[in-house]
């Protein structure tokens, strides 16, 4: 969402996982800017990003701080030794040439000791990715019942810039360059709202 020279994310979905108390988690529809954490790094590169094999947890709650992670929400559990950001990508045609813009970001953490997903394990979930963008894209000429993706202003998206560059997080994070994030070739947003309200039919 862009507002004024502010951009922030919103978070879609209640976290997902074992362990996960709903009480003691913030959850959907909460925000925060664009530009921290590792989601922050993932949407303004444009790239995935994950931590590097076997990071010490402490050295990654650090390099969380320096990514403002705190201004937005409750500090990282210190367990954490993995996260990844996948930016999902849309790209269209504007009036002065192509665009390319991220429409949503997956974040996943783990605190189980020596967790890694590599690239192999990775490709299914960017697979799935994309076919759910080309669904999504599907569903907007015969939307689920009472299930609709809003449109919001087509606001140039301005991309946040991050101040930290990731070549100063080497030893704890990494831009994968060895698979692209999943990605549309076409205008999409992801903006669900569900009504309780049933439609009146003659």
């Amino acid at each position: 969402m862009v507002f004024g020279a502010e951009e922030l994310l919103q978070q879609a979905c209640d976290y997902q996982g074992l362990g996960i108390d709903p009480e003691d988690q913030p959850g959907a529809s909460r925000t925060f800017p664009a530009g921290n954490g590792t989601i922050g790094l993932a949407y303004s590169h444009k790239k995935i990003v994950r931590s590097i094999r076997l990071v010490e947890p402490a050295k990654l709650n650090d390099t969380m701080r320096s990514l403002k992670l705190n201004e937005a929400s409750r500090a990282m559990s210190p367990k954490v030794g993995f996260v990844l950001a996948v930016p999902l990508i849309e790209r269209s045609k504007g009036l002065d040439g192509p665009i390319t813009r991220v429409i949503g970001v997956i974040y996943v953490d783990s605190e189980a000791v020596g967790f890694f997903l590599e690239d192999g394990a990775l490709k299914p979930l960017l697979e799935m990715a994309e076919r759910l963008l080309a669904s999504l894209n599907l569903s907007r000429d015969s939307p689920p019942d009472r299930i609709s993706n809003i449109q919001m202003d087509r606001q140039p998206a301005l991309q946040a810039h991050i101040e930290a560059p990731i070549a100063d997080m080497d030893d704890r994070l990494d831009i994968v360059q060895t698979l692209e994030p999943p990605a549309i070739d076409a205008e999409m947003q992801i903006n669900f709202d569900f009504t309780d309200f049933l439609p009146v039919r003659p």
